[in-house]
């Protein structure tokens, strides 16, 4: 098994994680949290960028793709929720993330791995 089938099975479930939780905080609210929602998914997705750079626009999709599907539930259950396109723009910090992993990750930050005997 090589190290980015590897990488694929831990990235997966990572970014769902990732992604449930940025929700979470979006969902709470308060002054800030769409600030702040923002700075979740850029780090989250420059982690999972610098991970496994060849999957970067995955990451991005399944990051913000989970905020949006929690803002569609919440909009189905709560009908004084905020406008529909109001989730939309969270992929543009996932991208930017993940790509800004990717970035990093090519300019010389690698991992160090272990060499196969």
């Amino acid at each position: 098994m090589t190290i980015s089938k590897n990488y694929n099975r831990l990235c997966a479930p990572l970014a769902a994680i990732f992604g449930l939780f940025t929700a979470y905080i979006d969902f709470l609210g308060g002054d800030f949290h769409l600030f702040i929602t923002a700075l979740l998914l850029i780090f989250f997705g420059a982690i999972l960028g610098f991970m496994q750079p060849q999957k970067a626009w995955r990451w991005a999709l399944i990051i913000g793709g989970c905020v949006y599907a929690v803002f569609l539930l919440r909009r189905v259950f709560d009908e004084l929720s905020l406008n529909f396109l109001k989730a939309v723009p969270t992929f543009v910090p996932g991208f930017f993330g993940a790509y800004a992993g990717v970035f990093l990750r090519k300019g010389g930050f690698k991992l160090k791995t272990r060499k196969s005997v």
